[in-house]
């Protein structure tokens, strides 16, 4: 989706869902398709990745989540939540006390699979927020919580 600013700034959003059961993950098979489009101008990429680094092989496989994590570092994005937390995406998942999703949307089965990416000079600290098991499972919406980044892009009106 190609978003269009007031002064003619063009925001390129590419939104995940990814059905991860095959033998391909479809949010690093997007960065390849796309990756003309994702070249040029500003990009943010989010959504529902369904996959986390604590999940990864023990030895380096393509379809490992930090494989994704790479490709979109290597075209200037990075995680809103971790960026604004000032901390790394790792293979645990000990910096992210905010859950995007309750397995079965149960409260004691939680994880981090919702993600935002942006140019790290738009992240600023504390601006992330993610619902809670309150808001979206407790409440039989969704077994996400919604994630809202707040970003500062440089140099756009």
């Amino acid at each position: 989706m190609v978003r269009h600013g007031a002064s003619g700034w063009e925001l390129k959003i590419l939104a995940v869902w990814a059905d991860n059961s095959g033998n391909e993950r479809p949010a690093t098979q997007a960065l390849t398709t796309y990756r003309g489009w994702l070249a040029t101008g500003d990009v943010v990429v989010a959504g529902d990745f369904n996959h986390h680094r604590k999940w990864d092989h023990k030895n380096d496989n393509p379809l490992d989540h930090a494989h994704t994590v790479h490709g979109l570092a290597n075209r200037g994005l990075q995680s809103t939540y971790h960026a604004s937390r000032q901390t790394a995406e790792r293979p645990d998942d000990r910096d992210e006390d905010a859950p995007t999703f309750w397995m079965y949307g149960h409260e004691d089965k939680p994880h981090h699979i919702d993600f935002v990416y942006a140019p790290v000079s738009w992240i600023r600290p504390d601006t992330v927020e993610i619902g809670s098991h309150h808001e979206f499972p407790g409440s039989a919406r969704s077994d996400h919580a919604a994630v809202v980044a707040r970003l500062a892009p440089t140099g756009h009106r």
